[in-house]
């Protein structure tokens, strides 16, 4: 799958409490996306990123990339899994 032909380009945010209460659930999810642009927003206290990955719906040539939001899930066993739910219009 060619992330960057396929234009598979999404939006997501974590707060600053979540990522010091979520970094291994964070980092497993951001080993499986491209950033191509992140940014603190200081007066929210969040960090905003827009990144590829194989999840996101493909955007067209000049569209906004869509918003996402990540559902994280601790299993019993310990494992943690996420998800993305695209955020409507």
């Amino acid at each position: 799958m060619d992330l960057f032909k396929e234009r598979r380009f999404g939006t997501f945010t974590f707060d600053a409490e979540h990522i010091r209460h979520n970094a291994q659930g964070i980092q497993m999810l951001m080993s499986g996306c491209i950033v191509v642009r992140a940014e603190h927003l200081f007066a929210p206290d969040v960090f905003e990123y827009t990144a590829l990955h194989p999840d996101f719906e493909p955007v067209k040539e000049g569209q906004l990339p869509w918003a996402y939001d990540v559902l994280f899930t601790k299993h019993e066993d310990g494992r943690i899994t996420y998800e993305f739910k695209r955020r409507e219009p």
